[in-house]
């Protein structure tokens, strides 16, 4: 039986930044790509970084206090956690492919145009449920490894400090990694520097789309760890 991690993972805080890395894979389907301002596009992308340094955050502490000998992808406890780190790395490669046209063999996240609108999102959801698994498995033992590296200087950091370092600092490095898209000139480039441009344009809408998710889900995670402590603190008082 799989491990878990310690108790005091914010279940309720994983299942938001869920939905917001869910968001970002539905907003690579070409139908709605489409309709959505470029702006928020931009800001889809840029709060990617934020969002996983706050999920990086929680998890430094709970696997630093969780059982050991276990692979961390089988130590993670199932549901929202699991979910949310596939979907993240689910979205930044449904970017990657697109935006450079990339395949995978006969695989391909776009449907062909001529298919009926409920074929080609069947088609697009399918592939992005299929490419979940290895995304999960990616984020376990690539990124995550990284993002605890990055979280370290945090630790002894007051939570809510903690917190409000990694998002600002996630989405200014986001911003300026985009910013060195513009100088490229190549076609590779092209819709990089076009979303420079849309957080130019709308810069209040951008910031707010950009942080405005990975500072709630930070609240909430502080907040449910807070009464978690609390609940536990309570037999002993009595």
């Amino acid at each position: 039986m799989a491990a878990r991690g310690d108790a005091r993972v914010p279940t309720l805080f994983f299942a938001f930044t869920a939905l917001l890395h869910l968001a970002g894979v539905l907003s690579r389907f070409d139908r709605v790509y489409a309709a959505l301002p470029t702006f928020v596009h931009a800001s889809l992308l840029c709060s990617q970084l934020p969002l996983l340094l706050v999920e990086g955050y929680f998890l430094d502490r709970s696997l630093s206090s969780g059982r050991k000998g276990f692979p961390t992808w089988m130590a993670l406890p199932s549901g929202p956690v699991r979910w949310s780190l596939a979907l993240a790395i689910t979205y930044l490669g449904l970017f990657v492919l697109q935006t450079w046209s990339l395949e995978i063999g006969v695989f391909d996240p776009t449907p062909p145009e001529v298919w009926p609108d409920a074929q080609r999102l069947g088609w697009f959801v399918g592939f992005a449920v299929v490419a979940s698994f290895p995304a999960y498995m990616l984020a376990t033992s690539a990124m995550l490894p990284v993002l605890r590296v990055l979280v370290w200087p945090l630790r002894r950091l007051p939570t809510a400090l903690a917190l409000l370092l990694a998002v600002v600092a996630g989405g200014g490095l986001s911003v300026a990694v985009l910013s060195l898209a513009e100088a490229e000139k190549s076609d590779a480039f092209r819709e990089l520097a076009s979303l420079v441009e849309a957080l130019r344009e709308h810069p209040l809408e951008g910031l707010v789309m950009t942080l405005g998710g990975p500072l709630l889900g930070g609240a909430l995670g502080a907040l449910r760890e807070r009464l978690g402590r609390h609940r536990r603190s309570q037999p002993a008082e009595e």
